[in-house]
């Protein structure tokens, strides 16, 4: 998503449900969920998201989990931040797998909790 572009996740968004998936929030872009956000649900599952650039953000209304869920162990989840970008999690940021990582360089990210 670019230049402006808005999106509204009235329920969950999952990146990497059983294969690849990425997501990128730039050029003051903005993604907000209502509910959970997942990257890299499933075994085989690699879920990446960038958020990058000055107003560009990634608005959770509720739990982030990298690498997993509450239920079962996952895959990979990857959470980039930079340049100015924001992410914002409600309530928890929750890694599932030891090779799930969040990076921010130049960005900003709040969370509730975290939890490893």
């Amino acid at each position: 998503m670019e230049d402006n572009a808005s999106v509204d996740l009235a329920t969950a968004m999952v990146i990497g449900y059983y294969g690849e998936g990425y997501l990128t929030v730039q050029s003051g872009a903005n993604v907000s969920v209502g509910n959970h956000a997942l990257l890299g649900f499933d075994g085989d599952g690699l879920g990446e998201a960038l958020v990058t650039g000055p107003g560009s953000l990634l608005s959770v209304g509720a739990d982030l989990n990298l690498g997993g869920q509450p239920s079962a162990q996952g895959g990979h989840g990857a959470l980039t931040v930079e340049s100015g970008g924001a992410v914002d999690v409600t309530w928890e940021t929750e890694f599932w797998s030891s090779t799930s990582s969040i990076t921010v360089n130049g960005g900003t990210f709040e969370t509730g909790t975290l939890t490893n």
